[in-house]
């Protein structure tokens, strides 16, 4: 089968109208992102555009998000803009155009190596700041009833200036015209425990799964690159989130012997606001999906420990 995502030279955005790609900027499983004037276009890849009701859904889902101007001019997404095809009647859909966003992966921010390598004059302070911008961008999501699914540092840029743009938006879950269109696709590492064993695959998601996953993709900004679940018990993050066996030792937040020490400190240097989320988000709603706390929770917490940096960079 032509794999159009990978081979495409111009696609069709009306009827006898059509516009040349530019360089190929990134290629993932889903599909391919080209330039595109000003802007981008992504290219949905042959295993999706190949089956006829898959293709049909995912159409639906971008017309309806092109018709949606709640996000459209928002700056900090890259929010589906026109459809375009792959002839020039525009019958056989290709995928969508999407504005550019300048940044680098939020995995930069996330180990003090690449922290330094990318922004050298950055600190925790900055740092935190970022981890305020994403969740603004990620309340504002929810209050409009649309939930984010794959959440990762990858699916998110952050510039110089510490602004937060949202990628991947094509995979939110979205509701249209009476019409579901869920998210069918997750991060294992940045996932609730109930979302792992079928990948998220054809479930409806819900806040609670949402605040899990913010507040591990939160964590691991603050502490660079760390995962509540980081341990030395023999197995990685994922295992470990699944037994719950976690880096803050229980309820009581005392490291276990089997934590490294400079994983645990980096939990230990978070405000007290910021580490009361944490048990409750990682140890009480490991289980129970509704002791999970809200997003603007998470916000309040994150700007107390802002105010308990500035303390101490004036002290």
């Amino acid at each position: 089968m032509n794999d159009f995502a990978t081979t495409a030279r111009q696609v069709w955005y009306a009827p006898g109208r059509n516009a040349p790609l530019g360089r190929c900027i990134g290629r993932g499983g889903e599909g391919a992102v080209y330039d595109f004037g000003r802007g981008l276009v992504k290219l949905y890849r042959a295993h999706v555009t190949g089956d006829a009701q898959v293709l049909r859904a995912i159409r639906r889902k971008i017309e309806a998000m092109c018709r949606s101007t709640a996000f459209r001019d928002d700056v900090r997404y890259a929010w589906p803009l026109f459809p375009v095809f792959r002839d020039r009647d525009c019958r056989e859909f290709a995928g969508f155009a999407m504005s550019k966003k300048s940044g680098v992966s939020l995995q930069a921010v996330c180990t003090l190596r690449t922290l330094r390598e990318t922004f050298p004059t950055w600190n925790r302070l900055d740092v935190a700041h970022v981890a305020l911008a994403l969740l603004d961008a990620l309340i504002a999501l929810e209050a409009a009833k649309i939930l984010p699914g794959d959440v990762s540092p990858n699916n998110f840029l952050v510039d110089g200036t510490g602004n937060v743009s949202c990628l991947d938006v094509d995979s939110y879950q979205f509701c249209a015209d009476g019409e579901l269109h869920k998210c069918g696709v997750i991060t294992p590492m940045f996932a609730p425990l109930e979302l792992l064993d079928n990948q998220g695959a054809g479930l409806e998601r819900t806040s609670y799964h949402l605040r899990f996953s913010v507040g591990l993709l939160v964590y691991h900004v603050l502490t660079y690159g760390c995962s509540p679940y980081m341990t030395t018990w023999g197995d990685c993050p994922i295992s470990n989130l699944r037994k719950g066996k976690t880096a803050m030792g229980g309820s009581s937040g005392r490291a276990s012997a089997f934590v490294p020490r400079a994983i645990f400190q980096r939990y230990m240097d978070l405000d007290r606001a910021a580490k009361a989320v944490c048990l409750k988000t990682f140890i009480d709603g490991h289980h129970d999906p509704a002791a999970r706390p809200p997003l603007e929770a998470w916000r309040a917490a994150v700007e107390r420990h802002i105010w308990r940096l500035k303390q101490r960079i004036a002290a």
